[in-house]
């Protein structure tokens, strides 16, 4: 998609007159009258926390959407329905009888109840690393061929805030059919309906032929509800929502009435040529209409209003042959099948694309790419979980195979509920926690507490149950262990080059403001949105101490100031550990409201072309250019392990222990996000900001590698890392205890650190 970005427009409408305050973006001006077949698939998305908790939504709807849905569709035999998130379904399944349970499955094996995805839950694309997305639709797909004995062959994402091509990848891999995203920036949007792309071939970047493609087909307009499904004009469209009947156009209220035999005329030519009007968009005769929205059809009434009202006009339409069309409810894979066998066929092959959806946007310059940070301690939870998580499958498989262990970890029925329930119930919080209102930090306050606890809740055991594993494996096997505490502080540093060159890496902390709360016509930052007011500024505070460490294993500066504590170090070993600077943090931002702290690297490492790279979700990495069109949020990137910048002669690249937000906003210049505290909402239906911060550790390794001339039988570009020893050169300013220290350090008196192998680097305090 980078080569796309120079045509996509992105320009936005400055005067909204309607209740939303949003724009469809995707508008069609004429069309033609052809012959469809449309697929009506009602769904209701169940979002495993956000305004309410994970066993609230559970209790207050979920359940009740899953028996009604056994219910209603045994009672009427033309009605379908798709669900999505495994995590209810497992949890519904465990409390219902065997009676609820045989109708549910019987459902599903007729075709009219399909499990899309079979994911844990529907994951965000942005922060969570692949890794993660790839256990929690193995928990997801394992629970269903157990219980169900069936595998979704088709993906329904359609509320994460953006989507990356390792998804994609995934799917692929899982034999999926095809997927269907719906959150990608409007102007893409607008780029797709130009192109006739709304349904594309997505492919990844690297790939030499069609092994990676994976049909993706993109709901066009703006959202997924009702009002934004069945064609281009919300007015029109949100009068076939016969449960809510909040119907708007411009300011102006629409009636929106049941169906009887006074207004099914009407109403159903009024779908008719919204249905005509959104084929306009694709390229063939079969058309996708999603019916439905989040937590819908929770009740009998709201199954009879929408689905009751709605097959009335089914059927009106297909006994009107003047409308040339046939319109049924159906599964996902209904709509693939029908496009697959359409005839005639698709008029032209589909678009190949390739890259990512990122950043996100639904209006103006509304960049969501707040929450690449937002709430950056549980995002180093869950990696933390994740981390131990693995840790203990590999030691307790390791264990496993040897026969004198298997008795003292599962010799009893319950020593293997015990072991394996552990790792179970680690695996399913940490999927529900890749839920893209958890990990992306977009729920309310009371809502990430108890993602906090759960999280905390499964650590805990899993680490009394590695605890035991190291244990046995200690007396029984004399094998070593120990457990590393973490450290964490700050300093602003130049990294230059001890021979002479000019190259080097200035660190600074700075800070991003977005207005007072008071400025209310002022849109600002909120827990999805990046709004700042300007370019970013050094952090405005005192420095209360600064201090030198040094030794014959690392040398490192400590600075601390009230809203960061800062270490840099540099370790005198060989190996990876010796190449990098370690960078380590804690963020402590509760005294500075509307304020985003980051942590920027000043460098001579000049991209060719002002671009940074990085990963999406630690599977792969993407160059990227510099938007001009995009406002300084609209460049701002996730990051979930890695960042780099090359010039001709130098990569500078930068590890990250947890996710968060990136940006080259400036040749030469990268900047991590350390965390947000925010006073108000976005608009996006969370109604709080982020006040809730607690000290937020991060950690950061720096990299610098020196591009090497190479042998014809090698590849034209490779690296060699440089960063090999260094001397450090400080200047004290204050004390802890507060005792002015008014000197500078001789720079004769330097504190040396053996070279190593190549060359050496000066680290200078400032």
């Amino acid at each position: 998609m980078e080569l796309e970005w120079d045509s996509i427009d992105v320009s936005y409408p400055q005067y909204i007159l309607s209740v939303s305050g949003w724009m469809e973006m995707v508008t069609v001006s004429s069309w033609q009258p052809k012959v469809l077949k449309v697929i009506i698939v009602p769904h209701s998305h169940q979002d495993p926390g956000w305004l309410f908790t994970y066993d609230d939504y559970y209790r207050m709807s979920a359940r009740k959407v899953l028996s009604l849905m056994t219910k209603q569709l045994t009672n009427n035999p033309n009605w379908t329905f798709i669900w999505s998130e495994v995590t209810y379904l497992a949890k519904w399944w465990a409390m219902v009888d065997k009676t609820e349970q045989a109708q549910f499955n019987r459902l599903v094996h007729s075709g009219r109840v399909e499990i899309v995805t079979g994911g844990w839950v529907m994951p965000d694309e942005a922060v969570t690393l692949y890794t993660s997305l790839l256990d929690q639709l193995i928990e997801g797909n394992t629970w269903l061929k157990k219980h169900l004995g069936v595998t979704p062959n088709v993906s329904w994402s359609i509320d994460p805030f953006g989507h990356s091509p390792t998804m994609a990848y995934l799917m692929r891999r899982n034999k999926m059919d095809a997927m269907v995203t719906q959150r990608i920036h409007y102007g893409v949007k607008k780029y797709l309906q130009k192109i006739k792309g709304f349904e594309f071939l997505w492919r990844q970047t690297w790939a030499q032929g069609d092994d990676t493609d994976i049909l993706c087909h993109v709901m066009p307009f703006l959202s997924y509800d009702v009002t934004h499904s069945c064609g281009p004009d919300p007015h029109v469209c949100c009068q076939f929502d016969f449960s809510r009947k909040k119907c708007y156009h411009g300011t102006s209220r629409i009636a929106a009435v049941d169906v009887n035999d006074q207004n099914i005329e009407k109403l159903s030519w009024l779908l008719w040529e919204q249905l005509q009007k959104k084929a306009e968009l694709f390229p063939s005769g079969v058309l996708l209409v999603p019916y439905g929205d989040d937590f819908r059809y929770e009740t009998e009434r709201e199954w009879a209003d929408l689905l009751g009202n709605m097959e009335k006009i089914v059927k009106y339409i297909n006994k009107e042959e003047r409308m040339n069309m046939e319109v049924k409810f159906g599964t996902l894979s209904d709509y693939f099948r029908e496009l697959k066998e359409s005839v005639p066929p698709v008029k032209s092959a589909p678009q190949t694309l390739s890259g990512d959806f990122f950043p996100y946007t639904d209006r103006d310059d509304q960049y969501w790419t707040g929450f690449y940070t937002s709430r950056p301690y549980l995002k180093a939870m869950s990696r933390s979980l994740q981390s131990l998580l693995r840790s203990t499958e590999i030691l307790l498989s390791m264990m496993l195979v040897r026969k004198e262990k298997r008795a003292w970890l599962i010799g009893t029925p319950q020593g293997q509920r015990n072991t394996t329930g552990v790792l179970t119930e680690a695996r399913r919080e940490l999927g529900v926690f890749q839920h893209h209102d958890a990990v992306t930090g977009t729920s309310k306050a009371k809502v990430m507490a108890d993602y906090g606890k759960r999280l905390q809740r499964s650590y805990t055991s899993l680490q009394n149950l590695y605890s035991r594993l190291v244990h046995s494996a200690m007396v029984t096997e004399n094998v070593s262990h120990h457990q590393q505490n973490n450290t964490q502080s700050n300093a602003d540093v130049y990294i230059t080059r001890a021979d002479g060159d000019s190259l080097k890496t200035e660190v600074k902390v700075m800070t991003y403001g977005t207005g007072s709360w008071s400025e209310f016509y002022k849109d600002k930052s909120g827990a999805y949105t990046f709004m700042p007011n300007g370019n970013a500024q050094v952090l405005q505070e005192e420095i209360q101490g600064i201090y030198l460490i040094s030794g014959p294993v690392y040398s490192q500066v400590i600075t601390i100031q009230p809203a960061i504590i800062q270490k840099v170090t540099l370790y005198n070993t060989t190996g990876l550990l010796g190449k990098g600077l370690v960078i380590e943090n804690i963020a402590a931002i509760r005294r500075h409201n509307n304020t985003e702290l980051i942590l920027r690297l000043e460098t001579d490492v000049i991209d060719w072309n002002h671009g940074i790279c990085t990963d999406l979700n630690g599977f792969q990495m993407h160059r990227r250019k510099k938007q001009g069109k995009l406002k300084i949020q609209g460049n701002l990137l996730p990051m979930t392990t890695m960042a780099l910048l090359e010039s001709k002669t130098y990569r500078l690249s930068v590890l990250t222990t947890s996710s968060r937000g990136v940006a080259s906003q400036s040749p030469g210049c990268i900047e991590m996000a350390l965390d947000r505290r925010l006073m108000q909402h976005d608009w996006r239906g969370l109604n709080e900001g982020i006040t809730d911060n607690v000290q937020a550790y991060s950690k950061f390794v720096v990299l610098l590698e020196k591009r090497s001339q190479t042998s014809t039988s090698q590849r034209d570009l490779s690296f060699r890392d440089i960063l090999q020893g260094a001397e450090i050169e400080s200047v004290f300013k204050t004390s802890v205890s507060g005792n002015q220290v008014d000197e500078r350090i001789d720079p004769r008196d330097k504190i040396h650190l053996p070279p190593m192998e190549i060359q050496t680097y000066l680290v200078t305090v400032v």
